[in-house]
C-alpha cells in the first residue's frame, strides 16, 4: 500500500544553466558512466581540449546531474502530491485538505504584470486557476485507488478546520471522528498539577562577590526578580539599534570628563583663581580627553555631526555646573575620583566604584555621585525599600574603609542638558549648604548624622540579606516607573514590554 501526503513540496537545486536533473540509478558508479558518456560527446565540437578546461566542464555536469539512489520497494510509501497523481496505488491516503489550504492561496510571479499573467492563465496567477488545478488533482487522487481517504487537522491555533470545498462536489463522505475521549474524562484522567514557589531562588555562600555593584542593591529595591534576572541569570534587554550615542554611553563622557577636570584642578582655592577664559580652556581640555572614553570602533559608526557636537555638549554641563554648584560652596580639595571599593554587606562582595570623594575645608569628607538621569529626592533614600541606594552604599563603603574619617556629606549631581542641579544631606549646614539637614528629611526619625547612617546599614543590609538569600519575588515597587525600563517582561510577564527610553542607570 502506497501513501501520499499533501501538501509536502519537493525541492531542486537550480544552477545557471538551468534546472538539474534528478536520476535514479542503483550506484555512483552507474552515475559516472554515464557522466563520462555524455562528457565524450563533447569531442563534436572540440576534439581537442586543455586539461583544465575538461575537468571544469566535467565538474559543470556533474553539478548539473542530481544523484538520488534507487530505493528499495517499500509497502507504505510517502511521497508529494504530484508524485501521486496518477499512479495506481492498493490504497491512499491523502492529508492536509483543509478549506484554508486547498485550494492553495495564488501566489503570481512578482516580477510579471499580473495581469498579463492572468490572461494567459499561468501557474499561481489567480484564485480560479488554483481552484482548476486543485480540482483536477483531486480527481485523480480521488481514481488512484479502490480506498481513498481525504483527511485534514480538526483544529490549528486554536481555531476548529473545516473540509476542502472541492471535495463536496464530487460527493466525497465527509466523516468525523468521534473523540477518543471527552473533555471531562480528559481531564480526569490527567495528572495531580505540581506547585512550586518560583520566587526564591538558591541562596549565595557567605563571601560570594556579585557583579552589578551599587545597582544590584537598587535593582533589588526596586523589584526583586528584576535584580535576579539581571545580574544572576544574565538576562539582557533586546539591544537597541543605536544611531547615535546611547545615553549610558552619553553619561560615561560626562563621567570622564568631571574626572579629568578635577585630575587637573584638584581643589576649590585653585578653581576660584581661574579666570574664565582659562577656566574654559580647562574644561574644553576635559571634555576632548573624555572621548577617549569610548572605543574608535564605537566613534567610527557615530555620525561626524554627532561625534563633533558631543565635545560642545559635555563642555556646557561642565561649565553649568562648576558655576552654578562648585564655585559657590565652601572649600574642598577632590581627594579621590573613581575611586574603586571593595565592599562586604550581609555576607555579600561587592565591588562599587565612588565618582568623587571631597575633603572639606573644616574637617570630614563629602561623598559625590555623578547622575546624567533622574534624581530621586533626598527623603525617598530612607524608605523601608530606599531608592536611589547607592549613595548610602559608598558612604557605608567609606566609612568601612577609612574608619574614623568623618563622612558629612553625601549628594548626587544631576548632569543632564537643561537640568543641572545637586540635591543630598549634610551633617550641618555649614559641611555644604546648598544640602538638606537631616532634621528636615524625617523629623525626630532622623535626627542626626548617625540615625542616618544607621538607617542606611540596616536597610541596604536588609536588601543584600534579600540577595543572599535569593529572594527573587516578581514585585515591582511601581510599574509605570519600574516596568517600564526593565525590558525583562518576557519572564516575567508583568505589563507590557518597555519602551527603552530610559537608560538604566550607572553600574556603581
Amino acid at each position: 500500500m502506497s501513501i501520499a501526503r499533501f501538501p509536502i513540496a519537493g525541492a531542486a537545486r537550480a544552477t545557471a544553466r538551468g534546472r538539474p536533473r534528478t536520476q535514479r540509478l542503483a550506484n555512483g558508479r552507474e552515475l559516472w558512466d554515464d557522466l563520462l558518456n555524455e562528457f565524450a560527446t563533447f569531442g563534436v565540437f572540440a576534439q581537442r581540449i586543455a586539461t583544465v578546461d575538461a575537468l571544469v566542464s566535467l565538474v559543470a555536469l556533474a553539478d548539473d546531474h542530481v544523484f538520488q539512489p534507487e530505493s528499495a520497494d517499500a509497502p507504505v510509501q510517502i511521497l508529494g502530491g504530484l508524485e501521486a497523481a496518477g499512479i495506481p496505488f492498493d490504497a491512499l491516503w491523502v492529508a492536509g485538505l483543509a478549506a484554508d489550504a486547498w485550494p492553495q492561496a495564488p501566489r503570481p510571479n512578482p516580477l510579471l504584470p499580473l495581469a498579463w499573467q492572468r490572461e494567459r492563465n499561468t501557474p499561481h496567477a489567480s484564485a480560479a486557476r488554483e481552484l482548476e488545478y486543485a480540482r483536477a488533482l483531486t480527481t485523480q487522487w480521488l481514481h488512484g485507488a479502490p480506498e481513498v481517504v481525504f483527511s485534514h487537522a480538526r483544529n490549528a491555533d486554536d481555531y476548529e478546520r473545516s473540509a476542502a470545498s472541492v471535495l463536496v462536489p464530487m460527493a466525497v463522505p465527509l466523516t468525523v471522528a468521534a473523540p477518543v475521549a471527552t473533555t471531562a474524562r480528559q481531564r480526569a484522567a490527567a495528572p495531580a498539577a505540581e506547585g512550586i514557589r518560583d520566587d526564591r531562588a538558591p541562596g549565595l555562600a557567605a563571601g560570594t562577590r556579585m557583579r552589578g555593584g551599587a545597582t544590584l542593591l537598587e535593582a533589588q529595591s526596586n523589584c526583586p526578580f528584576q535584580a535576579m534576572a539581571r545580574f544572576r541569570l544574565e538576562v539582557e534587554r533586546w539591544p537597541r539599534l543605536a544611531i547615535a550615542l546611547l545615553p549610558v554611553e552619553r553619561g560615561m563622557l560626562v563621567h570622564a570628563a568631571l574626572a579629568a577636570f578635577w585630575r587637573d584642578v584638584r581643589d576649590h582655592a585653585a578653581l576660584v583663581a581661574l579666570a574664565p577664559d582659562a577656566l574654559a580652556g580647562r574644561v574644553a581640555a576635559a571634555a576632548d580627553a573624555a572621548l577617549t572614553a569610548l572605543p574608535a570602533a564605537r566613534w567610527r559608526r557615530v555620525p561626524p555631526a554627532v561625534h563633533a557636537g558631543e565635545t560642545r555638549r559635555i563642555a556646557s554641563i561642565l561649565r553649568a555646573w562648576i558655576d552654578a554648584f562648585e564655585r559657590p560652596r565652601p572649600g574642598f580639595s577632590v581627594e579621590s575620583v573613581e575611586l574603586e571599593r571593595l565592599f562586604s554587606l550581609a555576607g555579600l562582595e561587592l565591588r562599587l566604584r565612588i565618582d568623587r570623594v571631597d575633603r572639606l575645608a573644616d574637617s570630614g569628607f563629602a561623598v559625590i555621585d555623578y547622575k546624567t538621569g533622574e534624581v530621586k529626592s533626598p527623603p525617598t533614600w530612607f524608605d523601608t525599600r530606599p531608592q536611589a541606594p547607592q549613595i548610602g552604599l559608598y558612604v557605608l563603603a567609606e566609612r568601612a574603609h577609612s574608619g574614623p574619617r568623618s563622612i558629612r556629606a553625601a549628594a548626587y549631581a544631576q548632569l543632564k542638558s537643561g537640568e543641572i542641579g545637586v540635591d543630598g544631606v549634610a551633617a550641618d549646614a555649614d559641611a555644604w549648604p546648598a544640602l538638606r539637614v537631616p532634621a528636615a528629611l524625617r523629623g525626630s526619625e532622623l535626627p542626626d548624622w548617625d540615625a542616618i547612617e544607621a538607617r542606611w546599614t540596616r536597610t541596604l543590609s536588609a536588601l543584600a540579606t534579600e540577595v543572599r538569600d535569593g529572594h527573587a519575588a516578581a514585585a515591582p515597587r511601581d510599574r509605570r516607573g519600574t516596568c517600564r525600563v526593565c525590558g525583562r517582561q518576557a519572564l516575567c510577564r508583568i505589563g507590557a514590554p518597555a519602551t527603552d527610553d530610559i537608560d538604566e542607570g550607572d553600574d556603581g
